[in-house]
């Protein structure tokens, strides 16, 4: 999940389907995993155009949340880390049926040489005008490099299992421009495959090609 490219993408943890959940003292647990045929970032792979299992767990109280992502990373010859972790927190809530918002912030744990790598404050603003269309805000600050990372999302929902998405943004950490398209199927509550092609205006980190996502919930 990662939001920053140099260091290996929101919701901080969100998976492509709805969680199941299971509450105990007013807090609502969700959990699941990904597996990934490319771990890319920003239009970046962070696992050397290799595949990766990413699992998450998250935890709601009203409006707050915390929780963790991790994956095996692989950043190329001489570099010794291995494993991703990253540990979040933060607010979302509803403005009314079309608006909502989520801040928080997230921090990047290796286990190599990166180590205490980073974090990143995250800010995200939604607007559906219609139930098939979401429009989405980005935008990241890393506060210790004094780097942004911002996009814009699209997401249509042909029919409760078929849904398509777009994005363009830009990341200063590597100074460049990046994109995805695809799509998503959800087989059911608990299971969906996502297919989407990555590019960046980057001549040095040119990793375009194809994803393919399989996602559970439980």
């Amino acid at each position: 999940m990662k939001l920053k490219a140099t260091a290996a993408v929101a919701a901080f943890c969100a998976p492509i389907i709805a969680a199941s959940s299971a509450s105990a003292q007013e807090i609502t647990w969700y959990y699941g995993v990904d597996f990934v045929s490319d771990y890319i970032s920003s239009g970046v792979t962070n696992s050397d155009g290799k595949a990766a299992i990413q699992p998450w767990v998250e935890a709601e109280i009203g409006n707050f949340y915390f929780g963790t992502w991790m994956s095996n990373v692989d950043f190329g010859a001489g570099d010794d880390n291995s494993w991703e972790t990253d540990l979040y927190f933060g607010y979302r809530n509803s403005i009314n049926d079309q608006w909502s918002y989520d801040i928080g912030y997230a921090r990047y744990l290796y286990d190599g040489n990166l180590g205490n790598c980073c974090g990143e404050i995250v800010g995200q603003v939604f607007f559906s005008p219609t139930s098939a269309l979401d429009l989405t805000g980005y935008v990241a600050y890393d506060p210790e490099f004094e780097f942004f990372n911002y996009r814009a999302e699209v997401g249509y929902a042909i029919n409760d299992n078929i849904s398509l998405e777009g994005q363009y943004g830009h990341s200063e950490s590597l100074d460049h421009d990046y994109w995805l398209v695809g799509g998503s199927y959800a087989f059911n509550d608990f299971a969906a495959a996502n297919v989407t092609y990555h590019g960046t205006a980057n001549s040095v980190f040119d990793d375009a090609g194809w994803v393919a996502t399989v996602s559970f919930a439980f």
